[in-house]
C-alpha cells in the first residue's frame, strides 16, 4: 500500500490525474480520502487471503495432502494424498541403487532415456533432474513444506541406509569433479586441494 500511495503522490505532483476503471474518485479532498480507504481495504483483503491460504497449506501438509505443484517421480495423487506409484517407484529405486553401486549420473541418464522413461515433468532425464531426485528427502517418507519436515507424511520409497550412501557419494563426487570427467584416475584426486578455495 505504501508503494501505491507514493506512486499516487508522485503522479499528482506532476499534474497527472488518477482515474479508476471500477470506482469513481473525485479529485477533491474527500475523493482522495475515499481512494485511500479503498486502497487500505484492498490491502487488508489481500493480506487476509494470503494468511488463510498459508494456513490452509499448513493444515494440508500436516495431514499429508498435496498443496499442488509437480508430483515427485514415484508418487501419484489419490484423494489429494500422496500414494506410491507402482509403475514409477521402481524407477526411483533403480536410480538410487545404480548410483550407490557406482554408476555415473550420465550413465544412469543414458540408460533411462534409451528406454524412453520420463522424469516427473514428462521430460527426458538430465543431470539436473537426476541430482534433484537423488537429494529429495520425500523418498524417505518425509513431507516437506516451507522448511518444515513431517516424517511419515507420505509413503517411503527409499530406505535410510541407501539414501545416506547416495548422499555421501554425491558429496565425494562434488569434491572431486575431475574424477568424473577424466578418462584416467589421478593419484591425488580427493587428497590435494586448492589452499584458497579448498
Amino acid at each position: 500500500m505504501r508503494q501505491s500511495l507514493n506512486n499516487a503522490a508522485a503522479l499528482q505532483d506532476n499534474g497527472v490525474s488518477i482515474l479508476s476503471a471500477t470506482e469513481t474518485f473525485e479529485n477533491t479532498p474527500s475523493g482522495k480520502m475515499f481512494r485511500t480507504m479503498v486502497m487500505a481495504y484492498d490491502q487488508y483483503y489481500s493480506d487476509e487471503l494470503s494468511q488463510k491460504v498459508s494456513r490452509g497449506h499448513k493444515v494440508n501438509a500436516e495431514k499429508g495432502f498435496s498443496n499442488g505443484g509437480t508430483t515427485p517421480l514415484g508418487y501419484k495423487i489419490v484423494n489429494k494424498k500422496y500414494v506410491m506409484d507402482e509403475e514409477t517407484a521402481p524407477i526411483v529405486q533403480e536410480i538410487f541403487i545404480k548410483y550407490a553401486d557406482g554408476w555415473s549420473i550420465t550413465q544412469i541418464c543414458d540408460s533411462l532415456n534409451e528406454r524412453q522413461l520420463k522424469s516427473s515433468t514428462g521430460a527426458a532425464f538430465n543431470k539436473s533432474s537426476l541430482h534433484t531426485l537423488l537429494k529429495n528427502r520425500k523418498y524417505l517418507g518425509i513431507y516437506m513444506y516451507k522448511g518444515q519436515e513431517i516424517p511419515g507424511g507420505m509413503p517411503r520409497i527409499i530406505e535410510d541406509g541407501l539414501f545416506e550412501k547416495v548422499q555421501e557419494k554425491m558429496r565425494l563426487n562434488k569434491k572431486a569433479p575431475g574424477r568424473a570427467r577424466a578418462k584416467a584416475e589421478y593419484l591425488l584426486t580427493t587428497k590435494l586441494f586448492c589452499g584458497y578455495c579448498k
